[in-house]
């Protein structure tokens, strides 16, 4: 006899363990497949932790709307309908399954299979549509019964995604959804006069003009196919304010269903961290200098020439005050680490020569946009933000948050001066475009971590500004592409990322006028009581009833169209372009007008509008001729 060896023994004994292991698996999964086969004991738990959830949420209010400044959808919340079945109430399981595979297209055969398996419940279909709810609803089954729970939607699907954000179960992860939660949790909000506290009903207003933000998707678009470019960041903000008006991210993605995407598409890019370009960190420094240093100590014959003697103690309170490198904190975006420096993963490839003061390598697009904001306003510190109203549903009061109310807060030391000084430094050192926008453009080679390795990449960076009358706009690009640039054919044809703005900056200007003096008189968008599937039908249906209104209701040329019953908002876009001045008495739905509809206007040089309540408006004169891409609106 043979003695084995003690290390043969142990492999032996521990072979036979792990056959042992799988075969004590396999049972008990055998077991639990027969016992989920005939109780329906998932189909049970879900059911539970649903009811758990409804019990919970139950409580709470209904999330509320989100609302353009022109009063249009930006997200609501549906209902979403499932059906589930006691079978020990059916009648008959057979004429049951064949009844509900006609309506809810599941095969009849495997249905009564389930049924006949005494779960007590069973779960047979989720997220039914409106026409199955109601057929479901005439057929009174027995033993067959709809679960409701709410559903959150998003009608303009990709639009403004990164901004509006998104929920889970009631609770918002991102963008403006993440605000609602904290602004219902942690913020007393009071009426302006009455000092009343608001329900916890709220709809929110924001600051987006979804007309405006339909340019920018396509001038996003546009610059990422003539750039080759794998992402583009475009926000487009009001100057002395800080509203953003749109903004764009593109690779973009569906909050409707942002789960199937991945984190890097739905991150907002206008909170990343970016290296600078060096012509922009140049002309912050000089900024910084030219701002400390008394007027007459600097030369009017040169920019570049910056004196020596620089104070370098007001050099540092005024990057103190502008927070170029401190993290975004914005009411559509909270930074993981609120209030410290923001440090980018990028590197440059080329190490700068000469020295930049106080000027960070780094910093968000965010806070770059801020910055030179500020920079060439009033020296009015501001911050990006989209919420602008919240509107009580209960009592239908429209409070404007404080945050966003005008301040007197500036820059300290700031003058009247210095601003003009800032301003023609700006203009001197960027291009100027026929439509009197100003364009400041640079790139950098740098290094980025992505995938696990590092990749080269070129940050493209533009800062524009757009004339749009009181305030104008101002306008950040980031394009980041491949070093290995565009083929020869391609680059003679393409269109510079001056130009492709150029093409848009009229009507963008237009339609941020149009939009501020039109914003009080906006009436808010009817909602629809269908369910969730009913919603998502409507959107893919909505383009095409559009196209349809705007070409049943194209104004005749010199004649004047029938304005009864449309409201003001409609018929002052009915009226652009038409030569005259406008009168309007009242509020509300237009009753009458003159000159009466089918009129010829040659000769008329002023309208009046009545409406339905008597109080009196005077609104500024209708500009001459039609705007770019304003088109009649639709009568509702």
């Amino acid at each position: 006899m043979i003695k084995k060896s003690r290390l043969r023994l142990q492999k032996e004994k521990k072979g036979g363990r792990v056959i042992l292991s799988l075969l004590i698996v396999a049972a008990l999964g055998a077991a639990l497949y027969q016992v989920e086969r005939y109780y329906g004991i998932t189909s049970s738990l879900e059911d539970l932790l649903h009811t758990v959830k409804s019990t919970f949420s139950g409580n709470g209010p209904a999330r509320g709307a989100f609302y353009d400044r022109n009063l249009k959808q930006l997200a609501v919340t549906l209902e979403r309908v499932s059906v589930y079945a006691r079978t020990r109430e059916i009648d008959s399981i057979q004429q049951t399954a064949a009844q509900l595979g006609q309506i809810l297209a599941l095969d009849k055969d495997t249905l009564e299979e389930q049924l006949q398996r005494g779960a007590l419940r069973l779960w047979i279909a989720k997220d039914i549509s409106q026409e199955q709810e109601l057929s479901l609803n005439n057929l009174q089954l027995p033993g067959i019964y709809l679960q409701r729970d709410e559903k959150r939607y998003y009608p303009n699907d990709f639009q403004a995604a990164h901004i509006v954000g998104y929920v889970e179960n009631g609770i918002g992860l991102a963008g403006v959804e993440f605000f609602y939660d904290r602004l219902l949790a942690g913020r007393k909000i009071k009426q302006q006069k009455e000092q009343q506290p608001l329900s916890n009903a709220l709809d929110l207003v924001l600051s987006l003009d979804l007309k405006i933000q339909d340019i920018l998707e396509t001038l996003s678009d546009d610059i990422a196919r003539s750039e080759q470019a794998a992402k583009v960041t475009v926000y487009l903000l009001e100057s002395g304010t800080g509203e953003i008006i749109g903004g764009v991210n593109l690779p973009g993605f569906n909050p409707n269903t942002f789960t199937r995407y991945s984190q890097e598409q739905t991150e907002n890019m206008f909170f990343v961290p970016l290296c600078i370009p060096e012509k922009f960190r140049i002309f912050l420094r000089d900024a910084t200098m030219l701002y400390a240093q008394p007027v007459h100590d600097l030369s009017p014959s040169a920019w570049s020439i910056v004196p020596e003697n620089n104070d370098l103690g007001s050099q540092l309170r005024f990057w103190d005050s502008l927070g170029l490198q401190e993290s975004s904190k914005t009411d559509f975006h909270v930074p993981a680490q609120s209030g410290k420096a923001a440090a980018s993963e990028q590197k440059p490839v080329v190490e700068p020569v000469g020295s930049f003061g106080f000027v960070p390598e780094s910093a968000t697009p965010s806070r770059l946009l801020t910055t030179f904001s500020i920079l060439l306003g009033k020296g009015e510190k501001i911050d990006p933000f989209v919420v602008k109203k919240v509107v009580d549903k209960e009592t239908g009061e429209e409070v404007l948050l404080s945050g966003n109310e005008e301040n007197d807060s500036r820059l300290a030391n700031w003058s009247a001066a210095a601003g003009e000084r800032l301003k023609s430094f700006f203009e001197s050192q960027a291009s100027r475009g026929a439509s009197g926008a100003y364009f400041f453009r640079d790139d950098i080679l740098v290094t980025a971590l992505h995938g696990g390795r590092q990749h080269y990449l070129i940050n493209d960076v533009v800062f524009a500004t757009l004339p749009a009358g009181s305030n104008d706009m101002h306008m950040l690009i980031v394009v980041q592409r491949s070093p290995l640039g565009v083929s020869s054919d391609v680059d003679e044809k393409r269109k510079t990322i001056e130009q492709i703005v150029e093409e848009k900056v009229e009507r963008i200007s237009v339609l941020q006028q149009i939009g501020k003096s039109l914003a009080d008189f906006a009436e808010t968008e009817v909602g629809h009581e269908d369910n969730y599937q009913a919603g998502n039908r409507l959107a893919l249906e909505l383009s095409g009833i559009l196209k349809k209104v705007e070409k049943e209701e194209q104004v005749t040329p010199g004649v004047m169209p029938d304005l009864k019953g449309f409201s003001l908002r409609k018929s002052l876009r009915l009226l652009q372009g038409i030569p005259v001045e406008l009168q309007i008495q009242g509020t509300g739905r237009v009753v009458d007008q003159k000159p009466r509809p089918g009129t010829s206007l040659k000769g008329i040089t002023e309208c009046v509008l009545i409406l339905e309540k008597q109080e009196n408006i005077v609104p500024d004169k209708l500009p001459k001729g039609p705007p770019a891409g304003v088109t009649p609106g639709d009568k509702k």
